[in-house]
């Protein structure tokens, strides 16, 4: 016969009875009525008045009688996959006089029943031949039949008789609940002691209790819910676990799945993907990733986690949130360019270095810092730094580092100079990347340029003078910057003080020199030497020295020029030796002889 046999397929349902489930609380429990109830006879009769089961007769005839009981599983949810069936029995109510027969007990069994027979137990049109059939199924006894047994005698008179079904008849509830027709039927046989008397179970039923009581689990999934990763810095990882709990009933089995996740950057990197069978009370557990690659600026990362079970009550997909964090760098304030600075002044450059990031929120202190080194890289040794502004940084979040320079030209023109910055971390698109940036120094060195007519250190001669007698000297002196500016301020030349030093320099003097002339780019002095001696001598030790502002700030103490003097005092002529002189000449000449008288 074709009969339901289906246990070893439907292992979810019968694990619960395996391991002894039903001494555990239990979830819930269907009772059902017979729909239709009787019994058939060896002999081909049919009654569904009775449920009456064995030998009812004295005769020494064998007609023999089996019952049979129909149950509708009709929406009740049996076949749901989160319902596991715990246990199953069959109540049947035995009048007071329903057992007759040997002082001891018999056995009685309550028997699958082929599934082509169901409709023919509620048939009436079946033949003799049909209904001898169906009798014979009702008492089939092997043991892959017999869903369960108890023994009756005369003590359960008056009494409801339970059998405790197995497990074959909880796989064939199911098996036939998840049917086109969710008809269960069972059969019952009385185990007969051979002998004429009367031996029968049931006697005068038909009217009392007729029931199937059918326990069952229902499994629930529950998760820890949505889980944080917190703040996490950029290129390092943090692990969070899902856990899927079967918080349902005892003996129920939770089966499903942890899926992946909807966010690349929060992965599933070790644990359960696949659960199958979890009790009630037991876990599985999925570890998940997460890897910002950037920055998240205060938007979280989020990814949905798919899960898949056979929970009676939806769940939500646990949602994983997290923020990327990272020092990130960026320069403010730049001062960069310094302009137009008078040669021997100084200009002030400056800078801002500044952590805009967040990776100290990630509480790995130190080593979340933006880091990295300031350096001079130019070969232009007219820009300097000031103390503590270059060298090895780390700076914590919203922390700015002024980095402060100098510029103080030497010579005219453009000087550039190169400030690199060479982060090992906290780059400036906020994925926490090594990054090199530089900032260009730029300066142009402008002042004034003092040139005369003789070169300095040369020697100016006023050569042979008559003492009391004067002598002019002409010394031009221009100012022969080509800076591109006029600014005073930038290029002046500021003719400071000009005088003679050395023995006997009061005979030297300017004539129209005044101290403090300014003479602005391209612009001349022509500067008059006198040289007015009041005795004879030779002035061979004198110097002309011209201080002037250039090569420091404006109308300050700057460079100056030196000329040597020459020049010697003679005596004029004397008037007394010119006469004696011509007495002298006098006196040479040849005398006449003077010329006698008579």
């Amino acid at each position: 016969m074709n009969r339901l046999t289906r246990f070893s397929t439907i292992s979810i349902v019968t694990i619960g009875s395996i391991v002894g489930i039903s001494n555990y609380a239990q979830a819930g429990s269907l009772t059902l009525s017979a729909t239709t109830f009787g019994n058939y006879s060896n002999t081909g009769t049919r009654n569904t008045t009775t449920y009456l089961t064995g030998k009812n007769n004295t005769t020494g005839t064998t007609e023999t009688n089996r019952s049979f009981f129909i149950f509708d599983l009709t929406g009740k949810d049996l076949n749901a996959s989160y319902r596991t069936i715990l246990n199953s029995q069959l109540i049947l109510n035995n009048p007071s006089s329903g057992y007759v027969g040997p002082s001891g007990t018999l056995k009685f069994n309550v028997t699958n029943v082929d599934t082509n027979n169901v409709p023919l137990l509620q048939s009436t049109t079946a033949t003799t031949t049909q209904r001898v059939a169906i009798f014979n199924d009702l008492g089939v006894s092997n043991a892959a039949s017999v869903y369960g047994s108890t023994n009756v005698g005369s003590v359960n008179n008056g009494k409801d008789v339970t059998i405790d079904l197995g497990t074959n008849a909880n796989a064939n509830i199911l098996a036939q609940a998840q049917s086109g027709t969710p008809m269960f039927a069972v059969g019952g046989a009385l185990t007969l002691n051979g002998t004429t008397a009367r031996q029968v179970i049931f006697n005068g039923s038909g009217a009392g209790t007729k029931q199937l009581v059918i326990n069952y689990a229902d499994a629930q999934a529950s998760t820890n819910e949505n889980q944080q990763f917190g703040n996490v810095l950029v290129g390092q990882t943090k692990n969070v676990d899902l856990t899927v709990t079967n918080s349902g009933d005892a003996g129920s089995l939770l089966s499903g799945s942890i899926g992946a996740s909807s966010n690349p950057l929060i992965t599933p990197t070790s644990g359960t993907q696949s659960f199958t069978n979890l009790q009630a009370g037991q876990s599985a557990t999925r570890t998940f990733t997460f890897t910002p690659t950037k920055r998240s600026k205060g938007t979280s990362e989020q990814a949905t986690i798919a899960l898949t079970s056979n929970t009676k009550n939806a769940i939500a997909n646990p949602l994983f949130t997290g923020f990327g964090v990272a020092a990130q760098n960026a320069l403010t304030s730049i001062n960069n360019n310094a302009g137009y600075v008078r040669i021997g002044t100084q200009a002030n450059l400056n800078f801002n270095i500044q952590n805009v990031g967040d990776g100290n929120l990630s509480g790995l202190g130190e080593m979340s810092n933006l880091k990295g080194t300031i350096a001079l890289t130019g070969s232009s040794s007219d820009f300097s730094a000031t103390s503590g502004s270059i060298g090895d940084v780390s700076l914590a979040d919203n922390v700015v580092k002024a980095v402060n320079l100098s510029y103080k030209p030497t010579d005219h023109g453009v000087d550039t100079q190169v400030v690199s910055l060479n982060f090992t971390n906290g780059s400036d698109d906020g994925t926490n990347q090594a990054q090199v940036k530089t900032v260009n120094l730029t300066g142009y060195g402008v002042g004034a340029e003092f040139q005369s007519s003789s070169a300095p250190n040369s020697t100016l001669d006023f050569g042979k003078v008559l003492v009391g007698k004067t002598r002019l000297l002409s010394l031009a002196i221009s100012n022969a910057t080509q800076d591109p500016t006029q600014d005073l301020q930038l290029t002046g030349l500021t003719l400071l003080d000009a005088k003679f030093e050395g023995p006997g320099a009061e005979a030297f003097s300017l004539v129209n020199f005044t101290k403090g002339t300014v003479l602005g780019a391209g612009q001349s002095l022509n500067l008059q030497l006198q040289f007015n001696p009041l005795f004879k001598g030779d002035f061979s030790q004198i110097a002309l020295r011209i201080l002037t502002d250039q090569g420091t700030a404006f109308g300050q103490t700057g460079q100056s020029f030196s000329y040597n003097i020459k020049a010697t005092a003679i005596p004029e002529p004397n008037t007394t030796l010119g006469l004696l002189s011509l007495l002298g000449t006098a006196v040479l000449l040849p005398r006449k002889k003077a010329k006698k008288i008579l």
